[in-house]
């Protein structure tokens, strides 16, 4: 009988903690499919898109002191290790940016906070026009101001500014440079510096237009005005004779 009783408590116990999980399930379903989740999400984006930018900005201030602390991190030691970090945003923010920074675009790596940005709104339910012309827009100029930055590194081993190339833009110029070589990287550089912010963004650099204009119009009235002095002065020869 006790036996009985003990295998009935048992069955008993492993049904509600077997309807409790399910209970929890449902609440978590329930509570990803429900209109708020998009809105809670977009407000931790936003804070976390704030708290980022804060710690980019003082990465470049407190470089010189986070930065072989930084490098040496690892997960457990966010969480138990003793450095002195002096980053705004502790040791967590200082990780971050080191990544961000350091391992992909440098100073470019600010796009990251900027589509985390657009991100949130977007779900937020804030109307932003152009939305993915955005986005494409970021992510080109992303990768052109680290270029830009790894292009004096590598060309003029300016090694101070790594941290403002990072990877992608040091990497990208290295392979340039030994294609073909420093004068044609400055070139590729300087291309794409025009032709981007007429793709993306419509300019249509009007007063080039117009100093060719302006010069070349300057140079007819100085050959207009040579042609006639040189006439008058043919027809008072020709009066004279």
């Amino acid at each position: 009988m006790a036996k009985q009783k003990s295998k009935k408590t048992r069955s008993k116990l492993k049904k509600d903690t077997l309807k409790q999980e399910e209970n929890v399930f449902t609440m978590v379903k329930q509570g990803l499919k429900s209109p708020q989740m998009p809105l809670v999400v977009g407000v931790f984006l936003f804070l976390f898109a704030v708290f980022c930018l804060i710690s980019f900005i003082s990465f470049f201030i407190t470089t010189a002191i986070d930065y072989d602390s930084v490098k040496n991190l690892c997960a457990t030691d966010l969480i138990t290790g003793e450095q002195n970090i002096g980053n705004w945003g502790g040791k967590l923010g200082a990780y971050i940016s080191y990544l961000c920074i350091t391992h992909t675009f440098g100073i470019g790596a600010f796009g990251f906070i900027l589509l985390l940005i657009l991100f949130s709104l977007r779900l937020l339910k804030v109307q932003i026009p152009l939305f993915s012309k955005w986005i494409v827009a970021t992510i080109v100029i992303m990768l052109w101001a680290s270029s830009v930055m790894g292009f004096i590194v590598v060309v003029f081993e300016a090694e101070v500014l790594e941290n403002f190339a990072g990877i992608v833009g040091i990497s990208v110029n290295q392979a340039l440079k030994s294609l073909i070589g420093n004068i044609g990287c400055g070139f590729v550089l300087l291309a794409f510096t025009i032709t981007i912010p007429m793709i993306l963004f419509g300019v249509k650099y009007l007063w080039v237009r117009n100093a060719v204009k302006s010069i070349t119009q300057h140079k007819e009235e100085q050959e207009d005005e040579e042609e006639i002095s040189d006439n008058e002065s043919n027809k008072k020869e020709d009066n004279k004779e």
